[in-house]
């Protein structure tokens, strides 16, 4: 069925061919869709390899990767989908024998090893554990791995924004809300900053930060790169600019003039990304590049109620007057409170039940938000809407690997299989293992067989040697059965040379743990994780056999070492849809990055703090490291506390845009630590209950 647009989406699809566009928009004003048909229509004149689409993070381009995968017309070469840094890492790889020397890498001969978030923070390690064996960062009480990573992003800000490396402390020192013990660790993290930069010039490396850098300085002003834009990337789509960073604003600054069309979309009241680098203000600045200015005014999803509703929460989180009379909320709000938070749990998934019970809305058109999700909060929903035979799924991209059972799983088997590598298997990760191994193992049952059948001594020990009769029947002999093929499995393997970490766990997901009776039989998330983790580790082989010669037994060994220090996955984008009938549970921030729409929301204790302010990170400010901050000035309270309200009103605003018909708030009066919070956001909304009963003689929301 062919769609229909509006007057401003034909407007933006019958644009000429050569026109240089600026469109803008609330969220769910068909922009995106109507760039869609604008592509469309270009494909119908150029071929695709003429066609670059430029968006901040690889999730936002789903609806071009669905385009070009969907489209059963076209079947013309395909256009180039890419990030600033997948753009960057191409143009440098392209002409890396013309920059290399300059650049300053010591074998300008070799190709450059592009890091990942996993190497990165690898490196970085190499750099900055020996110094904290020396004792410095002992005034910072984080984790060592989050130490890796506010480094890593404090270079990739100064890429990014465009300042010098040395720049770094002496910027984060502005923050008057710094702890003074922290200053020391500010020269030291931009000591390790800079060590890490002579690392990767002396190894051939590029993390990110370099990445953006010998681009920018050195193989965007080549003739020869400007050529090649001209030949492959005259026409530009560049979709959510306001959550991209500035350097990716100043590509765009110098060669729309030069290209022959181009269309840049912005969200309204965005940014959602600044703790990423994310600049909404210098995203506006391309109007100026642009021949035509286009808004959206239009929403497709949003109902009134809906949008009066945020105009009257923004007014209080912003503690400014309401309208005269407000109007009738319960249409689309659902405030509800409870003591403890497992009793808000229970509400939510009774709630949830309910409403597919009642067929008034489909389990896929349904997500719960927190401001972080905590293993124990997305373990007990899960159950809960189990136990209600409501499917779910989960997105958490900052997860660790160990925080997933599946992959605590195989790696336990991985040291159990190599007892010469003298990992040991605690009592703890093998019942854990059990559990995930065999179908219905109760932890008791585990908790036996691990206590009973293993010492880390010898290993694995055969159910045949007991031979108490009580300890049989209460381990079973059908469990006994499963014990025994595992260990036949490992025996067998045991008796050949040992594989590389990635071959070896692909053969026991594929020849023992998926086969029928085993837990990974048809748990296809599981699957998917295991997946990933395979091809992580695989990359981290070359790269630690590439790049420093190590063997690729060792490099396996060298891997669980780092994944157990705390390594952070490279963000994971499965291209495949979403569930259509499963309830989607996730951070807030994590949803609005899928932008899309859903029937119905669920915000989780409203009282936590996570909603208003950001994650602490001591070693880095994403405020300070931005454009347009101004050297010799300070970061105050105030200030801080602005930009914490401002983050807030911009989060509800980009949730509430998403939401199709009805809001459920639940706030708790004892979280899941046990104490009581009463946020900036649970003020709000106690405000806007108190204004709804002034104003509507007693009525209350």
């Amino acid at each position: 069925m062919a769609l229909t647009y509006t007057e401003t989406q034909q407007n933006v699809i019958q644009l000429p061919l050569d026109s240089r566009a600026f469109l803008e928009g609330p969220a769910g004003s068909g922009k995106t869709s109507a760039a869609l048909a604008r592509l469309e229509r270009i494909l119908q004149h150029v071929p695709g390899h003429e066609v670059l689409i430029l968006v901040p993070q690889r999730s936002l381009g789903k609806p071009y990767y669905d385009y070009v995968k969907n489209n059963p017309d076209y079947r013309g070469s395909l256009p180039s989908i890419l990030t600033l840094g997948g753009l960057a890492q191409r143009m440098t790889n392209l002409f890396w024998p013309l920059v290399a020397e300059q650049a300053g890498f010591r074998d300008p001969v070799r190709l450059p090893y592009f890091l990942s978030l996993e190497t990165a923070q690898y490196c970085m390690s190499r750099i900055v554990d020996p110094k904290r064996e020396q004792g410095l960062f002992n005034s910072v009480t984080i984790e060592k791995n989050r130490i890796y990573s506010q480094i890593l992003d404090n270079l990739n800000k100064a890429a990014v924004v465009g300042f010098a490396i040395d720049e770094i402390a002496a910027r984060l020192k502005a923050d008057l809300n710094l702890e003074p013990s922290l200053a020391p660790a500010l020269d030291q993290a931009q000591a390790c900053a800079l060590d890490f930069r002579r690392f990767c010039f002396d190894y051939n490396l590029m993390d990110y930060s370099l990445q953006i850098e010998v681009f920018f300085k050195h193989v965007w002003p080549l003739p020869h790169c400007r050529k090649y834009f001209e030949t492959f990337y005259p026409h530009v789509f560049f979709d959510n600019i306001e959550e991209d960073v500035p350097a990716a604003h100043d590509l765009m600054q110098a060669w729309l003039p030069e290209c022959k069309s181009a269309l840049l979309i912005m969200d309204r009241q965005a940014g959602y990304r600044t703790f990423l680098g994310a600049d909404p203000s210098n995203a506006e600045a391309l109007k100026s590049v642009c021949d035509r200015q286009i808004i959206a005014q239009d929403t497709f999803k949003s109902l009134t109620g809906m949008v009066d509703f945020q105009i009257a929460l923004t007014s209080c989180i912003r503690h400014e007057p309401s309208a005269a009379i407000l109007p009738d909320l319960n249409p689309v709000l659902t405030l509800k409170d409870f003591h403890f938070y497992p009793e808000m749990l229970a509400g939510v998934a009774d709630e949830i039940a309910g409403m597919i019970k009642n067929a008034s809305v489909q389990a896929g058109e349904i997500v719960i938000l927190a401001p972080y999700l905590s293993d124990a909060l997305k373990f007990s929903l899960e159950q809960l809407l189990q136990n209600r035979n409501i499917h779910s799924y989960s997105s958490r991209p900052s997860r660790m690997y160990l925080d997933e059972p599946a992959v605590k799983c195989v790696l336990a088997f991985a040291k159990l299989a190599h007892p010469q590598w003298e990992m040991t298997v605690s009592h703890f990760e093998l019942r854990d293992a059990l559990m995930q191994t065999l179908p219905n193992l109760d932890v008791i049952r585990a908790d036996l067989i691990a206590q009973t059948l293993y010492a880390p001594s010898t290993g694995l020990k055969s159910f045949d040697g007991v031979t108490n009769p009580q300890m049989q029947a209460r381990i079973t002999f059908a469990f006994g059965e499963k014990l025994e093929q595992i260990r036949a499995w490992l025996q067998t393997y045991a008796s050949k040379d040992a594989l590389p970490l990635d071959i070896f766990l692909s053969r026991l997901f594929g020849e023992l743990l998926s086969q029928k009776g085993f837990g990974f039989f048809d748990r296809y998330e599981a699957g998917a994780h295991i997946a990933q983790l395979i091809n992580a580790i695989k990359s981290f082989r070359q790269f630690l056999s590439v790049v420093f010669g190590m063997d690729e037994i060792s490099t396996g060994i060298e891997f669980i070492r780092t994944v157990e220090a705390g390594l952070l996955p490279s963000a994971f984008l499965n291209r495949d849809e979403a569930p259509r009938d499963a309830v989607l549970i996730a951070p807030a921030h994590a949803f609005l990055m899928e932008n899309r729409a859903v029937a119905c929301q669920f915000w989780l204790d409203i009282g936590s703090l996570g909603w208003w302010e950001r994650l602490n990170q001591p070693l880095t400010n994403p405020y300070i490291l931005r454009r347009d901050w101004q050297p010799g000035t300070v970061w105050s309270y105030n200030q801080d506390f602005n930009a914490n309200q401002e983050h807030m009103q911009r989060l509800v605003s980009g949730l509430l845009q998403r939401c199709e018909k009805h809001l459920y708030v639940y706030s708790v009066q004892t979280n899941e630590r046990g104490s009581e919070q009463r946020g900036p956001l649970l003020q709000a909304f106690q405000t806007l209950r108190k204004r709804v009963f002034a104003t509507q003689g007693g009525k209350d929301v």
